[in-house]
């Protein structure tokens, strides 16, 4: 072993925050994948606040890992204030969306469309934490009880990592709320594979709604004939 060879992360973010992976191309060309964070600022109202949100940055090196390019975004999350509804109490309600992109990995194979040509891609967990919040008096800002949503995406690149597509939804989009007897199901864990036909497959844990440390958990399998534009999905015990 020789090194370590230090990955970049984008030098607008605040640092690199782990989950590394790495996948080579048939020319040798290395692609790393990890996350870094950054911190956002919103306002909500006369309300003012921040949080974490992450990207999903990729690294090529063309030397066996011993020098890396600067790192593209292949995925990123920015936080989202919504849109005000009234709630059955007549409170009105202000959504904030704290997103972030998590678990991420990497795989690179040959193009459905075109066999000599490779495509890579990232699958990730992408988490969005919802604060329904409302002010009292007009004045003071309580946040009600939040909902988390966690959902398999995918993005992909067909020029070697230098741009990369809108992500794609793969799995279902499920909820985790707090409280004893509520649902707290979560996706998480993807792996994608590349079949020598170009044929995509992106496998993922399914905690279930009886959460995921009661062993109740599926294990489910996308497949993908078109360079990811659309899955077809079942569990892995029904393939």
């Amino acid at each position: 072993w020789e090194g370590p060879y230090q990955v970049k992360y984008p030098s607008g973010d605040l640092g690199g925050a782990g989950d590394p992976v790495i996948a080579f191309d048939r020319q040798g060309n290395a692609y790393a994948a990890s996350i870094s964070v950054n911190i956002e600022e919103f306002t909500i109202r006369n309300a003012v606040g921040d949080a974490a949100v992450s990207n999903i940055p990729i690294a090529r090196s063309v030397d066996g890992g011993f020098t890396w390019s600067e790192p593209i975004a292949s995925a990123e999350s920015h936080i989202d204030t919504g849109q005000a509804a009234v709630d059955e109490e007549g409170r009105t309600v202000y959504d904030l969306f704290l997103p972030f992109l998590d678990k991420p990995w990497v795989t690179v194979g040959p193009s459905s469309e075109d066999p000599d040509k490779d495509v890579i891609y990232v699958t990730y967990t992408r988490f969005v934490t919802i604060l329904p919040v409302f002010f009292l008096f007009e004045v003071e800002a309580f946040v009600l009880v939040p909902r988390t949503e966690t959902s398999i995406e995918m993005v992909r690149s067909e020029d070697g990592g230098l741009t990369w597509s809108d992500p794609v939804t793969v799995s279902p989009v499920v909820i985790s709320t707090s409280g004893e007897d509520a649902p707290k199901r979560v996706v998480q864990g993807s792996q994608p594979a590349v079949a020598p036909d170009g044929t995509l497959y992106v496998n993922w844990m399914d905690g279930t709604d009886d959460d995921t440390f009661k062993g109740l958990a599926e294990i489910y399998v996308a497949m993908s004939e078109d360079n990811g534009r659309t899955f077809v999905t079942n569990r892995a015990s029904d393939f």
